[in-house]
């Protein structure tokens, strides 16, 4: 074998490697306890020390964005109730996307608050098979979670509204076919705010954005490249 095939040989079993990694490292951090805290106006973070969720609380019940892994799901309920809220007045939960660690305790508070599940159109397949319609991690079991009924759907510049306090969705592609980010107008302390909860627009390993093989689908380089535009 000349050296030219050689060096080919090992590029494609290096791209083979990358494209078949047999499990998902999860981070320490995503588990680790985080004392709930209010960020501006009637936004609060009341996840853990490095997965987002937050509550938006207003007169009518409250919105949930993001639910962290369904072990951290006991977490969010404690840090809920440690700021005074109650979990029986969340009316609304959401996610940025439908990847496990943002959503895989979507089932379990969905059964704790009896709120309405809203999500992404293009997500909601994967919210409602556990992951396992994404493109990506589809077929890893690491990443598959319950799968839970979506009663809603909302596109881009879609709006959630809730007791004064309306988020409107913003398609950023790429991470996933939904993935999403919200912004809204709050008031404190006699001002007003403009707040972006932003679906940073990251490339998993193994993803391709050019060509059809690997992991990737069709139109994944122009998501990409618009929630970039859109994020600058």
């Amino acid at each position: 074998m000349t050296i030219r095939a050689r060096l080919a040989a090992l590029a494609l079993l290096l791209i083979t490697l990358s494209w078949t990694r047999p499990a998902l490292a999860q981070d320490p951090l995503w588990t680790r306890p985080f004392a709930p805290f209010r960020l501006v106006g009637n936004i609060y973070w009341v996840g853990t020390w490095d997965l987002s969720t937050y509550l938006i609380t207003t007169p009518q019940g409250h919105i949930l964005v993001n639910t962290g892994l369904a072990s951290t799901v006991p977490d969010i309920v404690k840090n809920v109730e440690a700021l005074g809220f109650h979990m029986a007045d969340v009316r609304i939960l959401t996610v940025t996307h439908g990847h496990y660690d943002h959503a895989a305790g979507l089932a379990e508070l969905k059964r704790l608050t009896h709120a309405r599940v809203l999500a992404p159109e293009a997500d909601k397949v994967l919210l409602e098979t556990g992951g396992r319609a994404d493109f990506r991690f589809g077929q890893m079991a690491a990443a598959q979670f319950e799968p839970v009924t979506v009663d809603g759907t909302f596109g881009d510049e879609g709006t959630i509204s809730l007791g004064g306090t309306t988020l409107t969705a913003h398609l950023h592609a790429g991470h996933t076919r939904g993935a999403t980010s919200f912004t809204t107008t709050i008031a404190d302390g006699g001002r007003s705010y403009r707040v972006a909860i932003v679906n940073m627009g990251s490339i998993n390993p193994g993803v391709t954005l050019t060509g059809t093989t690997g992991f990737t689908y069709p139109g994944i380089a122009q998501d990409y490249a618009k929630t970039f535009l859109a994020q600058k």
